[in-house]
């Protein structure tokens, strides 16, 4: 079961002519949640694609899993940003772990950042993370957006860091709940080896206008 803490308290942060939500200490016992998608194996996401390096250099992974609790949570986030959930039933995850190879350049690249249609809820579920959390850009190349057309997330998902402008790291707290607009450019922000070692996870609600 999902239970939200009482009187939750939402930060409301002006960015860019649209508005990012904070909401700290989001789940009551996130412990006992975070445990429960530990004992859950995710499913690969979109490993079949033809020339797909998941599973190889990099496991992009999912949960989908009918969770008491998400109607409430997906109709608290709808009071916030306005628009519906896609999903009312399921607590749905992202899941990412590295292997140690040169396909993984951080330094030089960023993790594929892309678009949703409307507003997009992180709840996240890695202690003690200050840094890997949430990007948001700007896309200044028009080569890459060429680019784009031609390749596919899990074949090419590093792209050139110049060809971005980077506008905000959001900070991955632990249970907190952030609420942004998708239709910005964001992806993770990769920045040192810790998801080389553990796996990343956070849980995803996604809206449309």
């Amino acid at each position: 079961m999902l239970k939200l803490n009482k009187n939750l308290d939402v930060e409301i942060e002006d960015f860019q002519d649209s508005k990012i939500y904070y909401i700290h200490d989001f789940y009551k016992d996130p412990d006992s949640i975070k445990r429960g998608l530990d004992s859950i194996q995710p499913d690969y996401f979109k490993r079949h694609q033809v020339g797909s390096y998941n599973g190889i250099h990099f496991h992009d992974m999912r949960h989908k899993i009918k969770a008491i609790g998400i109607p409430f949570v997906t109709r608290v986030l709808n009071n916030l940003c306005g628009q519906d959930p896609y999903d009312t039933r399921h607590l749905l995850t992202n899941c990412h772990r590295f292997e140690k190879t040169d396909f993984n350049n951080y330094e030089d690249y960023y993790w594929w950042p892309h678009k949703d249609t409307g507003y997009v809820a992180l709840i996240y579920f890695n202690k003690d993370d200050t840094e890997c959390g949430t990007n948001l850009y700007e896309l200044i190349d028009d080569v890459e957006i060429e680019e784009r057309k031609e390749t596919r997330e899990h074949y090419n998902p590093w792209r050139p860091k110049d060809r971005y402008k980077l506008l905000k790291t959001i900070e991955p707290t632990y249970n907190m709940c952030v609420l942004f607009d998708g239709r910005f450019w964001h992806g993770m922000n990769i920045c040192n080896d810790r998801y080389f070692e553990e796996t990343r996870i956070n849980q995803f609600v996604q809206f449309g206008p």
